[in-house]
């Protein structure tokens, strides 16, 4: 049976390197994960660079889901360009990041998003 981890975390800043993680995985027979962003955009936490590493250094075995700060106009260029460099799923915080602010227009980026991924095939519907 293939074991898929789908919540896991690796970094140089916060949680243990991917090394560490490759270890347990290997020890437990997980197959692959999905590596979740974490932090804050104090704390480095839209810097993707470390995850994308990791894909790039153990092939097949990861996935990558991104933050991208909805507030920001980019947003959207942000979300494509992550999608080209591999992202498979965007990690999105409603309550910490949208309260007090206007909650319908970043769903609004969140539809124009999915639709722009509809466009380009849904591709990354497929994660592992």
């Amino acid at each position: 049976m293939r074991i898929v981890d789908t919540h896991t975390h690796a970094g140089i800043n916060w949680f243990e390197p991917v090394e560490l993680l490759i270890h347990q995985m290997n020890l437990n027979d997980v197959e692959k994960a999905v590596l979740v962003q974490h932090g804050l955009p104090q704390t480095g936490g839209y810097d993707h660079t470390y995850l994308f590493e990791c894909v790039e250094r153990f092939p097949g075995r990861f996935a990558v889901v991104v933050i991208v700060d909805v507030t920001k106009p980019d947003a959207l260029d942000r979300l494509e360009g992550y999608a080209s460099q591999g992202a498979v799923g965007v990690r999105l915080a409603p309550l910490s990041t949208l309260c007090g602010r206007r909650p319908s227009r970043h769903l609004a980026q969140g539809r124009r998003a999915w639709a722009r991924d509809q466009q380009y095939g849904g591709h990354r519907q497929h994660v592992l």
